[in-house]
């Protein structure tokens, strides 16, 4: 499993273009930020779900949409 984060970008536009950039293929933006975002996965559903906040654990918070839910990656801009 790998995750590409691209954060500190002046736009929107210019953190998911980075950050699809990184990407070998079958990529897709989960979450965007102005803050903090984290993105967690849950084997049960076999998703990944991303969450937004003011601070990290709150972000990481929002992105545990399942019980099983494990946070793969947390970033704050700086």
């Amino acid at each position: 499993m790998t995750t590409n984060a691209a954060y500190n970008h002046k736009t929107k536009a210019a953190a998911v273009t980075a950050a699809l950039n990184k990407c070998r293929g079958g990529c897709a933006v989960q979450v965007t930020f102005t803050s903090c975002g984290a993105v967690a996965y849950s084997r049960s559903a076999k998703v990944y779900t991303g969450g937004a906040a003011a601070t990290r654990t709150q972000a990481e918070k929002k992105a545990r949409k399942y019980s099983d839910s494990r946070i793969v990656e947390s970033i704050c801009n700086s």
